[in-house]
């Protein structure tokens, strides 16, 4: 139970950043492709946090590959942030979507350093996903073969 304290711990430390992030995103959209500004913004954020960075990722110039490994582990455990827009600005969460696949990816490597658990954890940036399928195309290119797991954080307004 510490350790999910100390997580809990982590992640509310980032909070205001994440929500800045989010913010940010929110107040510059840009449609599928054209995610420039908010790829950079995220990836940014987590090589700030500890992550190697690959960009642009598997074909697609607004992609980006965020990877922290602990303890040459093998195991990999990738999350998904999606960021772009539609015509009207950000009516489907995707700037929630970005900053909370970010947030889950800091809070992973977190625990993967409290708990001393070798493994890998990977932020993959996908864009287009409105018009264009960014993750099928990732997933063409081979983005996700190594992966044991692969998550994808999505808000609802209902049960």
């Amino acid at each position: 139970m510490k350790h999910k304290e100390s997580v809990k711990k982590f992640v509310d430390e980032k909070k205001d950043e994440l929500i800045n992030i989010s913010n940010d995103i929110y107040t510059n959209p840009e449609l599928a492709f054209e995610e420039v500004y908010a790829s950079q913004r995220l990836s940014g954020y987590l090589k700030d946090n500890g992550f190697k960075i690959e960009i642009p990722y598997k074909g697609l110039e607004t992609s980006f590959n965020a990877t922290y490994s602990h303890l040459n582990g093998d195991k990999e455990i990738v999350i998904m942030a999606e960021y772009d827009a539609l015509p009207n600005g950000h009516s489907c969460g995707h700037n929630v979507i970005a900053a909370s696949g970010i947030g889950a990816g800091i809070a992973a490597k977190q625990a993967l350093i409290d708990l001393d658990i070798p493994g890998i954890i990977r932020v993959v940036g996908t864009p287009a996903e409105e018009k264009g399928g960014g993750k099928i195309i990732l997933l063409d290119n081979g983005a996700f073969e190594t992966s044991d797991a692969v998550l994808l954080l999505h808000p609802t307004t209902g049960v």
